[in-house]
């Protein structure tokens, strides 16, 4: 199989290209094509589902891919599953470095992007936040 150009847009990371046991799909579709709905995960990952309109916009927004054109993007079905339905939303808080601090909260679409634009720091959606971490001059 070869690479999705999603896998390519938001730089590899750890996720490999191709096939998941979880996605009977063998081969690259078009992003625009993802119509799963993930209202019920978002829910589950305390996040408002009225903040992600589709699963393409999970995808592009768990990518760190903020404002991208869908048109012309391709993604296999590991990349889809492992950032679309199949993620786990954060058991620590993802802002400081304490492990031992249990998320009071989720980073919200916005908190994500404010991050990114402004820290240079990708910190996607669903990762747990406590609320000691939640001041306004890190995440606006």
């Amino acid at each position: 199989m070869s690479s999705c150009s999603f896998g390519e847009s938001i730089g590899g990371g750890s996720i490999i290209c191709g096939t998941n046991i979880k996605i009977s799909s063998l081969v690259t579709i078009p992003l625009s094509e993802c119509t799963k709905s993930v209202s019920t995960h978002l829910s589950y990952c305390h996040i408002n589902h009225e903040t992600i309109a589709s699963e393409a916009e999970l995808l592009l927004v768990r990518g760190g891919l903020y404002s991208s054109d869908i048109s012309s993007l391709t993604v296999c079905p590991n990349h889809r599953h492992k950032l679309g339905n199949g993620w786990s939303c954060g058991k620590t808080c993802s802002l400081c470095s304490s492990k031992k601090s249990m998320p009071k909260g989720t980073i919200t679409k916005d908190q994500s992007k404010y991050l990114f634009m402004t820290k240079d720091r990708y910190v996607g959606i669903g990762s747990g936040k406590t609320f000691e971490c939640s001041d306004v001059s890190l995440i606006h």
